[in-house]
């Protein structure tokens, strides 16, 4: 043991452990936690350089460091090998090949025979020279950098961070001296790598349950307007709409009607990003072909991003079908895009791509723009977070991609740094079905004679309603509530062909009213209208699952086709 480090006695082992204790108990969330850890082992022990790797994706990048140059850590800071086509070199498994002694420990491949790896997956030497010179490169189990050499470190250890039987990352612990480490201290810090692994284990369960606690308030916020909201949005949209399909393109009053539609249809987009978020939405999952998707929605980034942007596909062949609501991923490259412009103001590249990996269909899609700090890309998926200072940014656009991926089952990491743009890598659930193909809906007329019974309490809402449906030649009997309808019904239900009723109305609901009216005619066709989705309106009991709902706000071509629908239905 060289002179300038403390003897490392029993007594000084629960010295430092004691003192980590209270540093991580003193800690603020993940990050604070291993800067903390790493403080307090560096200036114990007085190593000159220590570090800790944490899985980010497939790779294994430096989380945190202390002693190392920024060139060292540039350098090494990721582990995953690239074949020639600048993508991720893999095994005959399917596994990303990790480099360097790094990637030995943390694929657990080491061999306790070789003098340098320990029976717990360690390896460490006290001079990195020797071992070089003595060691023939068949005995390391991957190719070595040497950077740690080259840098002047000869006493170097790496001690594999465990939850349960999973390696998460490492600690990495270098000093420039020869003999620094005993293996009693190799040993001290293996039981200290498994302590810390699961301290980061029970810190993420308790950041996802923040996480989740933040995303059900803002669903129950989101179910709770999005009723009122809808309403008044089928109203704007709806009479913009019928006002604008009724003059010329030419007519003055064209361009000020339709900027009033516009408007709607953002305000209208933002109430799905709101139930997206909290999940209070759940997903139209079919088997697809991610790459149609993507090839599909290549001109409608190109129009986001503008002139001063480049954008970059790059499709694997031969990927994989994945289940996810075509919808929802065409929402989470629009955000993505937007997002990506405002970082890229003065021009960039946007590029998307697709592989597969072992187990999903990985989706990249990665900017070069000005990137984010750490602070901040930890908080990127946080509800109303933005660091945008333009008019109408929500601070919806990352926490709305979060919310669609998880409800598609799969899973998002974002990585990032100042100067160096952000790279967002969804990971979705290979499908093991064959791709669903829809054929094209045959054109049908939506104009009718029928009698309907329209059941609305707001009185916008019905009498847009009302017009539509008696422009293309319904007949349609109205009633503001339950009751009133009840008697409206009573004079004319050999007549009434359909009930198209709203589902939350005082004092009595749609259900209840449709119910009520069915003890006369069981057979009676009904459309529900709600401001809600059926997936807040069927888990509460007030529709059964699978019931026939337009949700608001609707359009006239939305509304007239729902209705034809339900009455060509038997």
């Amino acid at each position: 043991m060289t002179s300038d480090l403390p003897a490392f006695t029993e007594k000084n082992f629960w010295k430092l452990a004691t003192k980590l204790l209270n540093r991580i108990s003193q800690a603020n969330g993940e990050t604070d936690t291993i800067r903390n850890i790493l403080l307090t082992i560096k200036s114990f022990t007085r190593f000159d350089a220590v570090a800790i790797r944490l899985q980010k994706g497939e790779d294994f990048p430096y989380y945190v460091t202390k002693g190392f140059s920024d060139e060292f850590v540039a350098h090494e800071k990721f582990l995953c090998a690239k074949s020639l086509d600048g993508k991720i070199a893999r095994d005959q498994d399917g596994k990303p090949v990790l480099e360097c002694l790094c990637g030995s420990v943390i694929s657990g491949r080491t061999d306790a025979s070789k003098p340098f790896f320990t029976t717990a997956g360690s390896f460490f030497t006290n001079s990195t020279t020797k071992l070089q010179d003595s060691t023939p490169a068949e005995d390391f189990p991957t190719s070595i950098r040497n950077r740690c050499n080259q840098e002047g470190y000869e006493s170097v250890a790496l001690i594999p961070l465990r939850q349960k039987n999973e390696i998460i990352g490492l600690l990495q612990l270098n000093h420039q001296q020869q003999d620094a480490f005993t293996p009693t201290m190799i040993e001290f810090f293996e039981q200290l790598g498994s302590a810390i692994g699961l301290v980061l284990r029970q810190q993420t369960k308790e950041e996802q349950l923040r996480q989740a606690q933040k995303l059900e308030a803002v669903g129950r916020l989101a179910g709770g307007v999005a009723h009122d909201f809808n309403n008044i949005l089928t109203a704007i949209n709806g009479y913009s709409e019928m006002l604008l399909a009724g003059l010329p393109a030419d007519d003055p009053m064209a361009e000020d009607i339709g900027m009033i539609f516009e408007a709607g249809q953002r305000a209208a987009s933002l109430t799905e990003q709101l139930l997206a978020l909290g999940r209070r939405k759940a997903a139209q999952t079919k088997t697809l072909a991610l790459n149609e998707i993507l090839e599909r929605a290549r001109k409608m980034l190109g129009r986001i991003l503008g002139d001063k942007i480049n954008l970059r596909f790059e499709l694997s062949d031969d990927l994989w079908p994945v289940n996810a609501d075509p919808g929802h991923i065409d929402q989470v490259l629009l955000n993505l895009a937007v997002n990506a412009r405002d970082a890229m103001a003065d021009g960039g590249t946007l590029f998307v791509g697709s592989e597969n990996t072992p187990e999903c269909v990985l989706l990249t899609v990665a900017d070069d723009g000005g990137g984010m700090n750490e602070e901040t890309r930890q908080r990127a998926f946080e509800p109303y977070f933005s660091t945008k200072q333009k008019a109408g940014s929500y601070g919806l656009g990352l926490s709305t991609v979060h919310g669609l991926v998880t409800q598609n089952l799969g899973s998002i990491e974002i990585g990032s740094e100042l100067g160096a743009g952000t790279t967002v890598k969804i990971y979705l659930p290979r499908a093991e079905e064959k791709i669903e193909t829809v054929p094209p809906a045959a054109v049908a007329t939506s104009s009718g004679t029928e009698t309907i019974l329209l059941v609305e309490d707001e009185a916008t809402v019905r009498m847009f309603t009302k017009r539509i449906l008696e422009r293309n030649g319904y007949r349609i009997l109205e009633a503001a509530e339950g009751k009133e309808a009840i008697e409206v019904f009573t004079r004319h239900q050999n007549q009434i062909h359909l009930l198209l009723t709203d589902v939350i109305m005082p004092n009595m609901n749609g259900r209840e009213l449709y119910e009520s009216l069915q003890t006369s005619v069981p057979d009676l066709r009904v459309l529900f209208m709600s401001g809600y989705s059926a997936d807040i309106l069927a888990p509460n009991g007030v529709l059964d699952s699978g019931i026939h709902l337009i949700e608001k706000p609707f359009t006239a071509k939305d509304l007239v086709q729902r209705v034809r629908a339900r009455l060509d239905q038997n």
